[in-house]
């Protein structure tokens, strides 16, 4: 009896260890596991500051690159959850139509002055902006792969707003983030007459999800649960707004244009890969030969990109690591090469033709 008796109350006990285990380990990934997830994805999303402060080698053409007299800019502000942000204005006497470009993240509104200055030649008026944590706009990080759409819908309706904008046609272009963002903010009654989306997802979460597997590997998908609040924390339902719904939903052209050679917005989760899904019969596609980046530029620009990346590892394979830091290193080999800036940004011009006809037509 005695030993049944002991037998009992050694299982209690087992069972005891067991739950407070289980207890332990559910708050470990709980509270760990949520406090690592918001340091991973607070960095992810981190302030972004100006071209000039960025750290490495930045081959944008930006605003102190370009002639200013020829390309005075307005500065104008606009706000979006509380945060007031900076937006650029072009070209103000042009009348052939208003184009505004969203850029992708970790970008500012100069970071495509090439594109900016050819429309404007071709008698455009045109608007860029920093993001929500991007530069000359506040706020403490960029948020979330969402938040292009969220910051375009709001500068949409601050543009609509403006009576001086009237008599011009609205189109929109925009690249990686901002590329979703020309889509997905017209999920909301907008009148833009055109839409050009260049290297893009499809959908926000679905996207997050692949670069942070490209980035850990199957390791993400522990932290999924605490990613998926954090950005519901965020976003609310605006996290599950997809491109391709809005492509739909709307009765005016759009250009899909997606690089070959892009291995960060994969075939996988761009928009360009949905093409099944879009029915939406002035939607058109166009493939180039670029990567994610350079999804517009010429056949020349990349080859000259190639040769540069490839000098730019030869030298990084002789720099003596330690003895001077990194930006000085970079700086010395972009005075070695005699960087042509412009030249490495040169647009595609059957691209560009393209985007201006889809536009004209779309008057």
């Amino acid at each position: 009896m005695k030993k049944k008796i002991g037998q009992n109350k050694k299982k209690r006990s087992l069972k005891k260890i067991a739950l407070i285990t289980v207890i332990t380990l559910t708050l470990l990934y709980t509270l760990g596991g949520g406090a690592v997830s918001y340091l991973v994805y607070s960095q992810t999303f981190g302030r972004v500051g100006y071209s000039q402060d960025r750290t490495g080698f930045v081959p944008n053409l930006d605003y102190s690159g370009i002639d200013q007299s020829k390309y005075p800019r307005e500065e104008f502000t606009f706000t979006v959850d509380g945060n007031k942000l900076t937006g650029y204005e072009y070209g103000k006497d042009k009348s052939r139509g208003l184009i505004v470009i969203s850029s992708g993240l970790g970008g500012t509104g100069d970071d495509y002055m090439t594109l900016v200055t050819r429309f404007i030649d071709d008698g455009y008026c045109v608007i860029t902006y920093d993001n929500t944590g991007v530069a000359g706009s506040e706020g403490n990080n960029t948020r979330g792969l969402a938040q292009s759409a969220i910051d375009l819908d709001a500068l949409l309706t601050h543009i609509e707003s403006q009576q001086r904008y009237d008599h011009l046609p609205l189109y929109l272009l925009g690249h990686s983030w901002g590329g979703y963002g020309v889509c997905a903010a017209l999920s909301h009654p907008h009148r833009v007459k055109a839409a050009v989306s260049m290297a893009a997802y499809n959908d926000p979460v679905e996207s997050f999800n692949e670069l942070g597997s490209q980035n850990v590997g199957s390791a993400f998908y522990l932290f999924y649960p605490h990613m998926w609040l954090l950005q519901r924390g965020y976003f609310g339902a605006a996290m599950e707004v997809k491109a391709v719904d809005a492509i739909n939903a709307n009765d005016i052209p759009f250009l899909i244009i997606q690089g070959k050679n892009d291995d960060l917005v994969t075939m996988n989760v761009a928009i360009y890969g949905c093409q099944d899904q879009i029915t939406n019969e002035k939607a058109q596609f166009l493939l180039t030969e670029g990567d994610h980046e350079w999804v517009y530029c010429s056949k020349e620009a990349l080859e000259y990109q190639n040769q540069l990346a490839e000098s730019r590892k030869e030298y990084r394979d002789k720099y003596p690591q330690g003895d001077e830091d990194y930006d000085t290193y970079i700086a010395k080999w972009v005075d070695s090469n005699n960087l042509d800036i412009e030249f490495y940004n040169q647009v595609d011009e059957a691209i560009i033709l393209r985007i201006e006809n889809l536009f004209d037509s779309a008057k």
